[in-house]
């Protein structure tokens, strides 16, 4: 069975030349309705495969064709052995997924300047967007909490307390440690900690890299080694992002001021507690705006 490859990110390009040069095996480590995980081990790279609906993402290739695509799914199992072969395609069992003629995009994070104004207006909206139509279950309540906006009615989280403190103690002191005790707090392919800090981490990277603490920061959480403290999945969304390179939908609305809707989408709670993150960013950006810390 074959499987054609529409689209994908272009810097799988050069991953995949370097997993090739190393013979590299790799291994279904995932799998849901949408999307396959495929985790390789030298180097240590993860890849997706999923249909074109789902939100483009870093390391991602996406086929229009369902039905081969819920073949390959049906038929695989966790663990089964990836293998490249000679042409630009990969085998999984006896399937062959085909790349050569896939389009390629790149949503990278860039530095975008914005006035006081824009970034209260933006903050005010973002907040108001979560307040109404943000999924609960993850950091929102607590964050809502901690922004004092009364949130609609919804099941409480057992880390929602948890979450308040630590929502406080980074407000007082944006670290990397402070940082690090959100990753893998949570449940689920992406616990909402590490989708909160990657909101976070990407809105500052996007406004606030007119500060030299702020690049300092990014620097130094780069130099940090959490492999073992989330899951593979998350692992390598944070890092995608410290790379500057993030899923469509938070780039479109960082950088194009696409709809926050849209970021909503991803995952049960992934967006809203991404977006959760990026208004922490901002009101933390506002905070140092209004103070004279950098900028005008």
């Amino acid at each position: 069975m074959d499987i054609q490859i529409k689209k994908m990110d272009r810097q799988l390009c050069e991953q995949f030349r370097i997993l090739k040069e190393e013979n590299s095996h790799g291994r279904i480590v995932n799998k849901f309705d949408k999307v396959i995980n495929i985790e390789f081990s030298c180097p240590h790279q993860l890849i997706a495969i999923a249909v074109d609906n789902v939100v483009s993402s870093p390391c991602m290739l996406k086929t229009k064709d369902r039905i081969s695509f819920m073949q390959l799914h049906d038929s695989s199992y966790i663990g089964d052995a990836v293998f490249f072969n000679q042409e630009e395609s990969f085998r999984i069992g006896m399937s062959t997924v085909y790349y050569e003629n896939a389009s390629t995009w790149y949503y990278p994070l860039q530095f975008i300047y914005l006035s006081l104004g824009e970034m209260r207006k933006k903050d005010y909206l973002l907040l108001a967007y979560l307040k109404e139509h943000g999924k609960p279950g993850g950091v929102l309540e607590a964050y809502l909490k901690h922004r004092n906006v009364q949130g609609n009615s919804s099941p409480q989280s057992i880390y929602n307390q948890h979450y308040i403190q630590l929502f406080t103690q980074l407000d007082k002191e944006l670290t990397v440690e402070n940082l690090l005790r959100f990753i893998g707090l949570g449940i689920g392919l992406t616990p909402s900690g590490d989708d909160f800090v990657t909101g976070l981490l990407a809105v500052l990277h996007c406004y606030g890299m007119g500060n030299e603490d702020i690049k300092k920061l990014l620097t130094q959480f780069k130099a940090v080694e959490f492999t073992n403290r989330t899951t593979v999945v998350s692992y390598f969304m944070i890092k995608n992002m410290l790379e500057s390179n993030i899923n469509q939908a938070l780039y479109d609305y960082l950088i194009r001021c696409g709809s926050a809707q849209e970021v909503l989408k991803i995952g049960s709670t992934s967006g809203t507690d991404m977006l959760s993150g990026v208004s922490f960013g901002l009101s933390y950006l506002l905070k140092r705006k209004e103070g004279n810390v950098y900028g005008n």
